[in-house]
C-alpha cells in the first residue's frame, strides 16, 4: 500500500467527496457531494476524524484513473 500512496498520493481534488461520504459525512442532493466539503476541497470534520485508524485521510487517491477533477488539481499543481 506505501507504493499506492507515493504513485496516487491523495491532491485534495474532492473526488471521493461527491461520490460517497464517508461514514462521518452527509450526504447533499442539492450540491451532490458530502455536506463537510468545503469549497477548496477540504474536510469540515478533519479535525473531529483525523485519529480514527479506519479513515484513510491521506492514504492515496482510490480513483486515481479518469478522475477529471484530480487530473485538473494536478495540471494546476503542474504535477509532472
Amino acid at each position: 500500500m506505501n507504493n499506492y500512496k507515493q504513485n496516487f498520493p491523495c491532491v485534495h481534488c474532492g473526488y471521493c467527496c461527491t461520490i460517497s461520504p464517508c461514514i462521518y459525512g452527509k450526504w447533499n442532493k442539492t450540491h451532490t457531494q458530502c455536506e463537510f466539503l468545503t469549497e477548496d476541497n477540504l474536510c469540515e470534520k478533519y479535525q473531529e476524524i483525523k485519529n480514527d485508524d479506519f479513515m484513510g485521510f491521506g492514504e492515496g487517491c482510490s480513483s486515481p484513473l479518469y478522475n477529471t477533477k484530480r487530473l485538473k488539481k494536478l495540471k494546476e499543481m503542474n504535477w509532472k
